[in-house]
């Protein structure tokens, strides 16, 4: 009797569940690693096309005249913005007066893009200084 139990050969049964329950947690491990890939990737190109938007905003408001309606100071909301119904940007200008002659020296630029995520808000926002090449 001790023999025929010696020449057996193959797999229990206790050896083909616990095989079958390690390599189901392992699958189950790299799933949730590929969920967690694919919403970072989802992230990071929404933050790279915020980041496009706040550039391209910034360096079409430094072109402009001093003097331009665009850099009034105060809070502007873009109504021009490609990605409306995505993406929010608005941008807000502060003056800078010159305590002897009173004139503007310089404007800060803050251009902001918000959006929201899996019911977070996100914000992307640069800030810049034009001068004032007049005075």
């Amino acid at each position: 009797m001790k023999q025929a139990y010696l020449n057996q050969k193959g797999f229990t049964l206790i050896e083909v569940i616990i095989t079958t329950f390690l390599l189901v947690v392992a699958c189950l491990g790299m799933l949730s690693l590929s969920v967690m890939a694919i919403k970072g990737n989802s992230l990071s190109k929404m933050i790279t096309t915020a980041t496009a938007l706040v550039h391209d905003k910034t360096e079409d408001l430094k072109t402009r005249e001093f003097t331009n309606q665009e850099l009034i100071s105060g809070s502007h909301v873009d109504t021009g913005n490609p990605f409306q119904n995505l993406y929010s940007r608005t941008w807000t200008i502060t003056d800078t007066i010159d305590a002897t002659s009173l004139n503007i020296v310089c404007k800060t630029i803050t251009v902001s893009v918000s959006w929201n995520s899996n019911g977070k808000t996100h914000n992307v926002s640069f800030n810049t200084l034009q001068a004032n090449q007049d005075g």
